[in-house]
C-alpha cells in the first residue's frame, strides 16, 4: 500500500498476508470467499473474484474456474465479476475482503457487508456511493483496512457495518510489498460469532472494540 490514500491505487493488488489470514482461519474456520481476489494472492477462499484486468484477455466472466494450487497459491475455484456486485451470501461462509484501499471513499466495500439496504441518516457526503450499494448478504465478513478515521468511509460506513474493530499490533507487510506498510491497519468483523472473534482477537492481535 501506499505512503498517503492517492497513492493506494499503485499497489491495489498486493495480497493479504499469512499473519493476517492465519490467525482468522485458526479462529473462525475456513474462509469461503474473497470478493477482492487476484491470482497471486495466498489467501485460502474456496472462492474468489477476480476483477476482468486481473486474468487474461478472453475468459469468461461468471464462469466459475477451478484453479489448481500453486506455489503457495492454494486452490480454488475462481469467478471473473464484480465483487460489489457478484453475492456475498447466504450460504458462501465467511467473507474475507481486503478491499482495493484506493477505492474505499467512492465505492461501497463496506456496505455490501450489511444483510439489507443501507440507512445511514444523512447521507451528503457519499451519497452516490450509498445509493448504488447492494447489500450482500453475507453469512459473516472480515475487513482488513487502513485506520483513516478522519474518513467518512470509516466514520459512517464502517460504524454503521461493524460489530468488532480490532486495531492491530503490527505493521502488515503485504505480500508484493518489500517493507510493512508505513500506516496503521485494522480487522472489522460482523456476524454472529462476535464475541467469539472479539475475544480471540484481543487477546492475539491487537486492542479491540465491540459496538
Amino acid at each position: 500500500m501506499g505512503r498517503v490514500e492517492s497513492s493506494f491505487r499503485l499497489r491495489d493488488t498486493v495480497g493479504s498476508p499469512k499473519e493476517v489470514f492465519e490467525p482468522i482461519v485458526a479462529c473462525l474456520g475456513p474462509i469461503g470467499l474473497d470478493p477482492a481476489s487476484h491470482p497471486g494472492s495466498l489467501v485460502p477462499a474456496a472462492v474468489r473474484y477476480y476483477l476482468p484486468e486481473h486474468v487474461p484477455a478472453g475468459t469468461p466472466a461468471s464462469v466459475p474456474l477451478r484453479v489448481e494450487s500453486h506455489g503457495e497459491v492454494p486452490a480454488h475455484m475462481a469467478i471473473v465479476g464484480d465483487g460489489l456486485r457478484l453475492p456475498w451470501g447466504p450460504g458462501l461462509g465467511l467473507v474475507y475482503v481486503n478491499p482495493p484501499y484506493s477505492q474505499l471513499v467512492e465505492h461501497p466495500w463496506l456496505l455490501r457487508g450489511l444483510p439489507g439496504p443501507a440507512v445511514l441518516g444523512e447521507q451528503a457526503k457519499g451519497a452516490r456511493k450509498r445509493s448504488a450499494a447492494e447489500p450482500g448478504q453475507p453469512d459473516e465478513v472480515l475487513w482488513l483496512l487502513p485506520v483513516r478515521t478522519a474518513g467518512s468511509w470509516w466514520q459512517r460506513d464502517l460504524l454503521a457495518v461493524a460489530n468488532v474493530i480490532t486495531f492491530l499490533r503490527f505493521r502488515v507487510k503485504h505480500t508484493g510489498e518489500v517493507n510493512p506498510s508505513p500506516f496503521h491497519q485494522a480487522l472489522a468483523y460482523r456476524g454472529p460469532r462476535a464475541e467469539r472473534w472479539a475475544a480471540f482477537a484481543s487477546a492475539e492481535l491487537g486492542w479491540t472494540v465491540t459496538l
